[in-house]
């Protein structure tokens, strides 16, 4: 396995108000040999921000999220990433992260869009999940953040 765990990007998602997790996470990516690039979780208070802006039906800690996976997503484009893991800088990783993944990994049928890993609200046949799916597949906006963040308007 190499040091993005099979994929082409690992993209650690940190909070700034817990910089403790954000450390620790490093401090195991290294010891792992793991390349992340790290990125700041948008705050609840931008969050809330949008969802006034919006009127987005969403609560604000599920646009946060949003918005930081648009954030990331829109910088997959830019720079024409095809795979990607995203990873909140406070999980519990296991020393044996690679061949984890590694297994997991070779279990998946090929093509897929999007893997959810521990998301176990995610499921494929949920219609929230089918109509966001569709929607990331769609690209008539020029600002890929702004347009996923339609997907919770009214």
């Amino acid at each position: 396995m190499n040091s993005t765990l099979g994929f082409q990007r690992v993209y650690v998602v940190y909070s700034a108000s817990d910089p403790s997790s954000l450390e620790n996470f490093k401090s195991i990516a290294v010891l792992l040999d793991i390349d992340a690039r790290y990125i700041e979780q948008t705050s609840i208070e931008r969050a809330n921000t949008l969802q006034r802006q919006h009127a987005y039906l969403a609560n604000p800690v599920e646009i946060a999220e949003l918005d930081t996976h648009a954030r990331i997503y829109a910088h997959m484009a830019r720079h024409d990433i095809q795979s990607a893991l995203i990873i909140q800088s406070s999980v519990d990783m296991e020393l044996d992260i690679k061949l984890r993944m590694a297994s997991a990994l070779g279990d998946i049928p090929d093509p897929y869009d999007m893997l959810f890993v521990g998301r176990h609200y995610a499921e494929p046949t949920e219609p929230q999940v089918q109509e966001m799916m569709t929607f990331l597949r769609q690209t008539n906006s020029s600002d890929p953040s702004a347009q996923m963040q339609r997907v919770w308007a009214k």
